[in-house]
């Protein structure tokens, strides 16, 4: 009997575990590296989109995803205290906690029997599918894949050229108690706006009936508004709705900035690169997870579908990455079109989760 194909996957965000879980279903030995001494992810909470619900559906794990999903019946953007749009939400999307997406995909990935090593961190990768551990130990796989993030060095290992786009506009993103908001208008999902003070956003997000995600934005310029932690008195003055929430969410705040990473290419030897490592973009779609989660499905699909890896591997990339690259550009025309620092747009901001580019 033909031993197991071994993969070694960097990174246990949930496009790692996805991949992961994908391999194993397939019959492959898969061993997770996260250098993290927990498995804790980073982040408050996550739109589910189409295609998000469909890579979940490939692994078996719809039913459970849809008993802790929240479903706000709406999304709404709202100008300056004045709300311009009210959308239903038509099953178009799901929210929910980063950490609740996080936990569903450890349990089923220790199911199918990955192996999940924490405190393991992957100093180098070659071409040949070998891993050098930070320890010095040295692990060969058939196939390795770096889903470690906007961090990942694999790209440089494998000398694959990177191209890395910064934008004007960064976010504080807080998970925090939806204490103060608990009456029925605040299920759905609220894009809040203002221009009359000074240029900020929150995008509001209830992602259980305990728990919503804040979405703080603001000229990365604005120093005073993207400072850590919180300063409450400058955001609650512009969002008096909130300040319960932002004075008790001090310890569970990141700051990030929108931007993009593209790569030349996907893969090279037996190694593939995948989620933000290769196609990071700004969230202003949301698509960031949803993205990387079915490229992670498609990546397994391919590598089942033959028995040749860089067949697998290129097949992959040249299906994936037109439909991937267009996501992106759309993700950044919209950064672009409504950057804060540019003041206030001509046609007011709009965007609804889940949306087909011809709805924006």
């Amino acid at each position: 009997m033909a031993m197991a194909k071994k993969a070694e996957i960097i990174g246990a965000g949930p496009v790692g575990l996805a991949i992961a879980i994908a391999l194993s279903r397939i019959g492959w030995s898969v061993r997770v590296h996260e250098s993290a001494q927990f498995l804790r992810p980073s982040g408050g909470g996550l739109y589910i989109q189409s295609q998000g619900i469909q890579a979940l559906n490939a692994l078996g794990l719809c039913d459970e995803f849809e008993s802790i999903a929240w479903r706000p019946p709406f999304f709404e953007t709202r100008v300056d205290g004045v709300r311009s749009t009210h959308e239903a939400n038509t099953g178009l999307f799901r929210t929910m906690l980063r950490q609740d997406l996080h936990d569903l995909l450890v349990k089923a990935a220790r199911q199918h029997g990955v192996v999940i090593a924490t405190g393991s961190h992957a100093d180098h990768v070659n071409a040949e599918g070998v891993v050098t551990l930070a320890d010095g130990r040295r692990s060969e796989a058939d196939l390795v894949v770096a889903a470690d993030g906007v961090g990942s060095q694999a790209f440089r290992d494998l000398k694959i050229e990177q191209s890395r786009e910064r934008f004007s506009e960064g976010l504080i993103r807080v998970l925090a108690r939806r204490s103060s908001l608990r009456e029925p208008q605040w299920d759905g999902a609220i894009d809040f706006w203002r221009y009359d003070k000074r240029p900020l956003r929150v995008l509001y997000t209830p992602c259980t009936a305990d728990y919503c995600y804040l979405a703080l934005m603001a000229p990365v310029s604005d120093a005073d508004a993207m400072q850590l932690p919180v300063n409450v008195d400058l955001w609650s003055a512009s969002f008096p709705e909130f300040e319960p929430v932002l004075n008790q969410a001090e310890n569970a705040t990141r700051f990030d900035r929108y931007g993009r990473i593209t790569l030349s290419q996907w893969s090279k030897g037996r190694v593939a690169i995948v989620g933000d490592a290769a196609h990071a973009m700004p969230s202003s779609r949301g698509q960031g997870a949803n993205v990387g989660l079915g490229n992670a499905i498609a990546l397994a699909s391919h590598i089942e579908a033959s028995s040749d890896l860089d067949r697998a591997l290129q097949r992959w990339e040249q299906a994936q990455r037109p439909a991937v690259e267009v996501i992106q550009d759309e993700a950044v025309r919209l950064v672009r079109s409504r950057a804060l620092d540019r003041g206030r747009p001509e046609q007011e901001p709009h965007f609804v989760p889940g949306a087909t580019l011809q709805q924006f």
